[in-house]
C-alpha cells in the first residue's frame, strides 16, 4: 500500500471538530501523533508530518524553503482549507502575532508531563515537603545544622558526606545553603 492510500484510510479514521468557528470545523488527525500534536504517517521508513502529506496530496509538492503552515493553529489539523505555505520567518511572524510564544510557564495542552516552569514545585511551592518533612530525606534538622557547623570548623565535605551517609556533592549544597535552605531559617537558593 502506497502512501497516498495509507494517508486516504487515515483520513477516513479523521473526526471534525470545531475550534475557530469562523475557519469551519478542524479535520482531526486520529492516527499517531508527535509530541507536541502533529499528525504522523511512516512512508518506507520515513516519519512525515501529516498536514504536510495533506497539502502535498492537494496542491503537490512543497516548494523547497517553505513549510506548510496552520490557519487554525490547531496542530493535528489536516484539513487543506486550513493549510497555506509560507516560510520559517512567516511562521515565527504568524505565531507572535497571534501570541503562541512560549513564556516558560505556560502550559502546552499536548505535553502529558510537568517540566520546568509547569512542575509542581514552581507553580506551588508552598505544597513540597522540604527538609526533614520530605519523605526520602537522610537527614534531620539537627544533622544539618551540625554538619554546618562542623564544615566551618575545617572538616571536609568528603569526611562530612562519609560521616552522615550522604555524597560530599550533597554536603557542598549544605553549606552553601543550596539544600535544607530553611533549616535555619534562610530562603531556599540562597548563596
Amino acid at each position: 500500500m502506497n502512501l497516498h492510500e495509507r494517508f486516504s484510510q487515515q483520513l477516513a479514521r479523521c473526526q471534525r471538530v470545531l475550534k475557530i468557528p469562523h475557519l469551519g470545523p478542524c479535520l482531526e488527525w486520529r492516527g499517531s501523533r508527535f509530541t507536541f500534536g502533529y499528525g504522523r504517517i511512516k512512508d518506507d521508513g520515513r516519519t512525515l508530518v501529516a498536514h504536510r502529506v495533506a497539502w502535498e496530496n492537494k496542491h503537490g509538492p512543497v516548494p523547497d524553503g517553505k513549510c506548510v503552515l496552520h490557519s487554525c493553529d490547531n496542530p493535528p489539523c489536516v484539513d487543506d482549507a486550513h493549510l497555506f505555505l509560507g516560510t520559517k520567518t512567516d511562521n515565527a511572524r504568524d505565531r507572535d502575532s497571534k501570541g503562541r510564544q512560549a513564556t516558560g510557564d505556560r502550559i502546552t495542552k499536548n505535553r502529558r508531563t510537568a517540566v520546568g516552569y509547569r512542575n509542581g514545585a514552581y507553580t506551588h511551592p508552598e505544597a513540597r515537603r522540604r527538609g526533614a518533612l520530605n519523605g526520602r530525606a537522610k537527614l534531620s534538622q539537627e544533622d544539618v545544622e551540625r554538619i554546618r557547623i562542623q564544615h566551618a570548623l575545617g572538616k571536609t565535605n568528603i569526611a562530612l558526606g562519609k560521616e552522615y551517609g550522604v555524597s560530599d556533592a550533597m554536603v557542598s549544597y549544605i553549606v552553601r545553603y543550596k539544600n535544607w535552605a530553611t533549616a535555619i531559617g534562610r530562603s531556599a537558593g540562597g548563596d
